[in-house]
């Protein structure tokens, strides 16, 4: 696994700033609401995780492909304007 880490260029590799983290928690706490999840369930952190790949992907203007439906076209609803990709498996 090292080995394949290692071998990505420098240059495809971002990370999120210190707005993006302000902005995804943001972004969680909405998505939190509109999801209707359980307090406490451990959701929390995968909608944090969630929203900084959005928005993350948004300030490099990438596109995100994801099989994860619901979240992401919450987080399109709610911060429009970055590409997703969505598929669900047959």
């Amino acid at each position: 696994m090292r080995e394949v880490i290692e071998d990505i260029p420098a240059a495809s590799l971002a990370s999120s700033g210190f707005g993006d983290v302000g902005r995804s928690g943001n972004a969680c706490g909405e998505l939190f609401r509109l999801s209707g999840a359980p307090k406490g369930a451990g959701h929390e952190r995968k909608y944090l995780n969630d929203a900084l790949i959005y928005l993350q992907a948004q300030g490099i203007g990438a596109s995100v492909v994801t099989g994860n439906v619901g979240d992401f076209d919450f987080l399109n609803q709610l911060v429009p304007g970055v590409p997703i990709i969505l598929y669900r498996q047959a």
